[in-house]
This record gives structure tokens, sequence and C-alpha cells, in this order.
């Protein structure tokens, strides 16, 4: 939950304010449909001694549980321009604003990009009452998918946690927006730590295949090496089983890499950490140095 955005930022960045009016008698109604995240149909099958089940798929901690109820608080509080918790709500401009949101449809991805896509497409084969705006989705892949779909009918996607330099291509993805900014930033951060303040002079990237760590990894990679001349090996996980994750941590031991980088998110981390201590990957002697780019949770 470390890259959270902000609902605020969603909303507000979507309304436009009427020229000169500071008291709007009468405002349009924009139906919004959001995309949340509160549950994971694939980590069932990942750690299933830990799957606490809801609608077959994985239910995610409490933080992810929160930012679900907090989007409802959200459209709330922006209609009635209340300042409480988002200031800019109760701001002359946003008094000034002509529109309210209606809300037309509150789903759960279940982190699945097939999932949300089938969401939105129920959405607009209803016409009419489909959204005119859409908030979320929360990862990459999903939001990758969701805005593709979406720019076909002209719908203006916004999320809060999809972080993938590759969205922020305006020619694949002309209608899609993000109140947080995209990896780039956080990759050069690990590169320039790695070789200006540790003075490292090579690191390994274990990282999710999946347009979050892909992307990730691709940039990362690119900066250390251009920017910082160091030696980076990289290794996919692609499937967060046990199988599937000690195939990447044995061919990191391997190789004897001790300063590591993992690209991956809530339960992922879990599955690559646990791997990493079983093989002696991740120690305290010889001391080996791990950052992640996400807490470990249930999420």
């Amino acid at each position: 939950m470390q890259k959270q955005g902000t609902w605020g930022g969603a909303l507000a960045l979507l309304c436009c304010a009427a020229a000169g009016a500071h008291n709007v008698q009468h405002l349009s109604q924009v139906p919004i449909g959001i995309l949340q995240r509160w549950t994971d149909k694939h980590a069932v099958h990942t750690i299933p001694h830990q799957s606490p089940a809801h609608m077959g798929a994985f239910l995610l901690d409490i933080g992810w549980q929160s930012v679900a109820l907090s989007s409802l608080l959200a459209v709330q509080h922006f209609n009635n321009r209340d300042g409480r918790f988002v200031p800019a709500f109760s701001s002359p401009e946003m008094r000034a604003c002509d529109k309210n949101w209606t809300l037309t449809g509150l789903v759960d991805t279940q982190s699945s990009s097939l999932v949300a896509t089938r969401h939105i497409v129920r959405w607009f084969d209803e016409h009419a009452s489909h959204p005119h705006v859409i908030v979320g989705p929360a990862r990459s892949s999903e939001a990758g998918a969701v805005a593709t779909v979406a720019s076909a009918q002209n719908v203006p996607v916004i999320s809060y946690w999809a972080t993938a330099p590759e969205l922020s291509s305006s020619p694949r993805f002309p209608n899609f927006m993000r109140t947080i900014p995209c990896d780039r930033g956080s990759a050069f951060a690990v590169c320039s730590f790695w070789a200006t303040e540790m003075h490292f002079s090579a690191g390994a990237v274990v990282y999710a295949h999946d347009a979050y760590g892909d992307g990730f990894k691709s940039v990362l990679r690119h900066l250390c090496v251009e920017k910082f001349g160091m030696r980076i090996q990289t290794f996919e996980v692609d499937g967060f089983t046990e199988d599937a994750v000690a195939s990447p941590i044995a061919a990191l031991v391997a190789v004897g890499m001790n300063v590591v980088h993992v690209i991956a998110t809530g339960l992922e981390v879990v599955c690559v950490i646990e791997a990493a201590v079983a093989q002696g990957a991740l120690r305290r002697h010889p001391t080996s140095l791990w950052t992640l780019t996400d807490g470990i949770s249930a999420s």
C-alpha cells in the first residue's frame, strides 16, 4: 500500500469548474463507475493455508478494504462539497463546479484484468446508463486493459495506484490519467541509493512478470546501467506459487548476488521473501541487502 494514490485527486481532477460561477443552482449528474480491489482470485492458489475466501477469491487485508470504503465516502463528500478530509472539496473552485457524481457501478476486479474488462464491457452494453468516467482499477495490468476498452468509448479512466511507465503513452492510452506518478522516479531512487549512497557496482532485480513488474524492471535496469554504470541482473517470477518462485531465487543464489530489489506487491512479496530465506539468499552473514517496492502484507 506504500504507493497509494488519492481519491480526492481523482474526483477533483475530473470536475470542470463553471466559469465565473460561485453559487451553482443546477448541477449536472455525471455517472461514474469505480473499479475497486478488495480480493485476489489468484492468491487462493498461491498460499491456500492463509486464504480467507470471499466469493472464491482471497480477501485482502484491511488496508484494501478501507480503500474500497473510502471511495464511497469520497463521492459523498465531493457531492456535498465537504472538505473535512479533502480540503479542496470545499474550495471556491469546487463550489463553482457544476457537476456532481452519480455512482452507477462499484465492483471488485478480484485483481484480474479479465474480470475488470468484463465489468466495463457489461457497463457499456447498458448504453445510456454506462459510466461517463471510470475511477480505477488499481493494478497496472488491469489499468492497461480497461483503458484500451474505455478509449473506444471515449470514456476517461483515472487510476489511483497503477504506476507502470507504459501507461504514460498518450498514443496508446489517450483517455488514461492517474493521481500517482509512474515508476521512473522510484527506479531512479533505487539506482541512486545503490550507486551513490552504498557505492555498489552491481545489483539484482527479482520482478513479477506483469505490466507493473516488467515496466519497473525495464526502467530500473536502463537507469542503473546508463546513468550509474552498474551491472544489473534480472530474475523473472512468472506466477507466485512455491515452485514458480523457487527457480528464480535458486538462480539468484547461484550467481552470488547479495544486493537485490524486489518488484512485486503484497502476497507476491511474501512468497519471494519466504523463498529467499529458505534458500539462504536473504541472510545476515554474509550480509545481503534486499529492498522492496511494496510492503509485506496480505495485499
